[in-house]
């Protein structure tokens, strides 16, 4: 009995693949089904953030974990179900991950915390908790993206010494 494994599988094309349809309309782009994931995402969370009793008890629960236990917030549960998303969500970026290189590398993103922590303070999140939006954690991280961008294409700094600039 012969075995054949496929190079690329089509779900690939669904996490990550690349759309060719738009890259026709804008020629020496590189545009990926993973935008539309990323613009989904977006939406889909701001929408729970902003327009749900959860995202009230999320931001409640970050900025106040006392005040909002005290309202009748279970603190433990919205934190449990915030590690809950943010464990899935880390899934399905591996996921992504995969589908693009089509090998599990697992230091990627090793030594982005810094990155991270910045651009949810650009984005207007407070460290203390309590305030910030997944609009403004969007921006916060496409500033940075586009700093680094800027930096090593003008050839100010290595590439190496972004996180200086990120400090």
């Amino acid at each position: 009995m012969v075995q054949t494994t496929a190079k690329s599988l089509p779900i690939y094309s669904v996490f990550n693949g690349r759309l060719e349809w738009l890259v026709q309309l804008v020629p020496g782009a590189n545009f990926r089904s993973s935008l539309f994931w990323l613009i989904g995402l977006v939406i889909l969370f701001q929408f729970i953030l902003v327009r749900t009793q959860f995202g009230n008890h999320v931001l409640s629960t970050g900025g106040n974990p006392g005040a909002a236990a005290a309202q009748g917030v279970n603190v433990k549960r919205i934190k449990f179900a915030c590690f809950v998303m943010s464990g899935l969500l880390a899934g399905l970026a591996g996921v992504m991950l995969f589908s693009q290189y089509g090998t599990a590398r697992i230091a990627t993103g090793d030594g982005e915390e810094l990155n991270a922590i910045a651009a949810a303070v650009v984005g207007g999140t407070l460290l203390t908790g309590g305030s910030g939006s997944i609009v403004g954690g969007l921006l916060g991280i496409l500033t940075i993206s586009m700093l680094r961008t800027g930096v090593v294409r003008l050839d100010i700094i290595k590439a190496d010494n972004f996180p200086a600039i990120v400090g």
